[in-house]
């Protein structure tokens, strides 16, 4: 045994795989960008192979959960014969995953082309993701002022938040991501220079945007170059360029944006691309003559600036990276928040700390599952004591007076109280399977595209596996070839048990599963619940109707009518720093239910306007009059209760979180879904309409049958364009026109 230790420790740990160190590094496989992801969040990973025969082929990834169980994600396409550098996509649940095997399966034969495992733990060869803390800043194009260094005295501290947890990757264009699904890591997107995308990679980033992403691109300054670059992506890109270049002369703005008082170095005149936008915030120029934009598009933004970041004057810019620092901030999207008093942000022996922690809490509630609570299982307790002991005493020495009785009544008495735990377990605990659903959906009325996430918790009575389909009942009126569907785990971003950031330790009992439009061969343990997350993203035509117009910060007006299965209840209409409620008196807390194909006019008395940052966080206002005294104003404001099972309260602090005061006012972070707060859009001309979709929207098969919801929560988010009259624009050119 000791000399096939030792010839072991001399052969290297590839040549177990059947592979020498020269060929396995040739052919290793690159994860994530650079190798960079975040837990929980979707990742690429790509792998050089050698097709001898062309046809359908399959990368297999294969991960664990957070539950610890070995998950296959499944990615098909068709290969010619030759080189290639196929993709597939996984998401990691652990950051210290104990092993991740890539496979290349061919269709037709079923057998591996291509196969790799990490030799030792993930963790030390580059695989593992990061805390989902992070904030991936990925750089395409050498753009100049991300190599940050620790915030300087001067630096805007509430817009820039500490570099430790800002993450700047440099890759190539031909590196950029071809699937909307790589993408889920990255916070900001900065495309600079002369980068051309692919066709499949400007379908990747618009769908990546329209669901929530966030792009930053640098214009080269000669205009038939930024003409090029932007080719690929004008067919959708909510932005045009002049047909003639401007002239500057100063860059004032820019450095206003950025927080600094140093000159931007210019010799004389320069020309660059003018931009146009209809919807949108112009942060330096008018909307005719603009050069630095952000625009939405979805859910997301794209911030264009026609000064390179990769030519002088900006590169030779000595407080360049102030500027970078904001744009790579996805609070600077949102509007300026105020201070309100809350509570410090402290650690909490709750176990929450993120708003999709509180989510995931609310699925895990089943009306017809009893939980006995310690103080139950301790009466219990107790009454066995009292049972086996005083009790029993009386009945065999008082009442029988054979005290040997004993050895007869106490195996009588646990058995009786083994029996009656199980019938109380049965009953408390259910025999049937039952599913708790709760959907987002989002519709953007502007590009009419649909992104539903459908959160599905099954609670199983019998350790077993189960195959579960969920698909959404949300459609056009035509079939929509271009829909797709995913789903998988879901996770949560706390050290705990079934946590994402919990050491990885030995998985006894783990097993393994396959994730894709459906999950096979689910694993499911007794009396306990595994939540699920499915994602539908399609192209719905003609589901909301919708005519809003602004003359004012705030101000809107305007007609709203939608064709969805129910009406749409608790809803509200926020657009600027304002919300708008329809109700039948002003106190009322319910707003009036807005039906399928009603139309709602926003200008009409029975609409009532408020503060929105007001509104979201309780603020109420009381006044006291004193005699001979002059009138005093005192502001009461509502606690955020983390403990709170409300869906509809935590969806809602969910999509305008940014403009609550995020962490501040809720003392949780919202890591996992950051791209669902739509905070950033309130000030980019879009409108959001808040409610409760009274209508079923998923239906959930388990094993090819159909199984009814124990409890299904719909919320809806509806985007919807603003224009703004002419007084708005003159207020805003006005507002820039006044900077120095």
């Amino acid at each position: 045994m000791l000399w096939l230790a030792i010839c072991l420790t001399l052969i290297p740990q590839s040549s177990l795989f059947g592979k020498d160190a020269a060929s396995e590094s040739e052919s290793a496989p690159v994860f994530g960008l650079r190798g960079h992801s975040l837990v929980g969040r979707w990742s690429e990973v790509r792998v050089p192979v050698n097709i001898e025969e062309a046809g359908e082929y399959a990368v297999q990834v294969t991960a664990p959960d957070p539950d610890g169980h070995r998950v296959t994600f499944v990615n098909s396409t068709h290969l010619t014969v030759g080189k290639h550098s196929v993709r597939g996509y996984f998401k990691v649940g652990q950051l210290e995953p104990t092993s991740i095997e890539v496979n290349v399966i061919a269709a037709a034969t079923k057998k591996p082309v291509w196969t790799w495992k990490s030799s030792r733990r993930a963790a030390d060869q580059g695989t593992s993701p990061l805390h989902s803390g992070h904030r991936l800043i990925v750089t395409v194009g050498d753009p100049s002022g991300f190599d940050w260094g620790d915030p300087r005295p001067g630096d805007d501290q509430s817009s820039a938040a500490p570099t430790g947890n800002l993450r700047p990757i440099a890759i190539k264009v031909d590196d950029l991501p071809v699937d909307p699904r790589a993408y889920d890591s990255i916070s900001i997107l900065v495309i600079a220079g002369r980068s051309i995308l692919s066709a499949d990679q400007a379908a990747a980033l618009r769908d990546w945007i329209m669901n929530g992403g966030r792009v930053v691109i640098s214009l080269p300054m000669d205009l038939t170059a930024a003409k090029a670059v932007l080719n690929p992506i004008a067919e959708w890109l909510p932005a045009t360029l002049a047909q003639e270049p401007l002239t500057i002369s100063e860059l004032g703005k820019i450095e206003l944006f950025a927080g600094r008082s140093v000159r931007i170095p210019m010799a004389g005149r320069m020309r660059v691309p003018g931009l146009k936008i209809v919807h949108g915030e112009v942060l330096s120029g008018s909307r005719d003559e603009a050069i630095f934009v952000r625009t939405p598009f979805g859910k997301g933004s794209v911030t264009l600036l026609t000064v390179d970041l990769t030519q002088p004057p900006l590169s030779k810019w000595t407080e360049l990276s102030a500027l970078t620092r904001k744009l790579s901030q996805a609070s600077a999207d949102s509007a300026t928040q105020a201070t309100t008093p809350a509570r410090a942000l402290q650690l909490s022996s709750t176990g929450v700390t993120d708003l999709a922690t509180q989510l995931h809490a609310v699925q895990e509630n089943f009306p017809s599952v009893y939980r006995a609570s310690p103080w139950v299982v301790m009466g219990l307790l107790v009454a066995i004591l009292l049972v086996v002991g005083p009790l029993d005493y009386l009945i065999v020495h008082r009442l029988l007076k054979r005290p040997r009785a004993t050895w007869l009544t106490l195996p009588l008495w646990v058995l009786l109280a083994g029996c009656g735990s199980a019938m109380l377990a049965t009953q408390w605990n259910g025999n049937s399977v039952r599913i708790n659903q709760l959907n987002l959906v989002n519709y953007d009325v502007a590009t009419a595209s649909s992104h539903q996430k459908l959160w599905t918790n099954v609670y199983s009575p019998a350790t077993e596996r189960r195959s579960i389909t969920v698909e959404s009942s949300i459609s056009g009126k035509e079939a929509n070839p271009a829909q797709t569907t995913q789903s998988g785990w879901s996770g949560i971003a706390e050290t705990a048990y079934g946590g994402m950031l919990r050491r990885a330790g030995v998985n006894v009992g783990a097993a393994d599963y396959v994730a894709g439009t459906s999950i096979e061969g689910l694993p499911l343990l007794q009396w306990s619940s595994k939540p699920l997350l499915t994602e539908v993203r399609n192209s719905v035509e003609g589901m909301v109707e919708a005519d809003l117009k602004s003359n004012g910060v705030g101000q809107v007006s305007g007609t709203i009518s939608h064709r969805f299965g129910g009406p749409i209840e608790d809803w509200f209409l926020a657009y600027g720093n304002r919300v708008y409620r329809h109700k039948k008196t002003r106190d009322d807390p319910k707003s009036i239910p807005l039906k399928p194909r009603q139309t709602l006019r926003i200008d009409q008395p029975t609409v009532f306007p408020r503060e929105l940052r007001a509104y979201l966080i309780g603020k109420v206002a009381t006044s006291k009059t004193q005699p001979g005294e002059s009138t005093s104003v005192s502001n009461q404001y509502s606690t955020y209760d983390q403990m709170s099972r409300d869906p509809l309260e935590i969806t809602r602090i969910l999509t305008f979180h940014t403009e609550a005061d995020g962490s501040k006012y809720t003392g949780l972070t919202n890591r996992l879904l950051e791209d669902e707060d739509l905070s950033h859009l309130l000030g980019l001309g879009r409108a959001i309409l808040f409610g409760r979709l009274d209508a079923p929207v998923a239906s959930v098969r388990i094993d090819g049958t159909a199984v009814p919801a124990e409890r299904e929560t719909t919320f809806i988010r509806i985007i919807l364009p603003v224009t703004k009259t002419g007084s708005d624009i003159s207020r805003e050119i006005e507002r820039f026109d006044k900077v120095p």
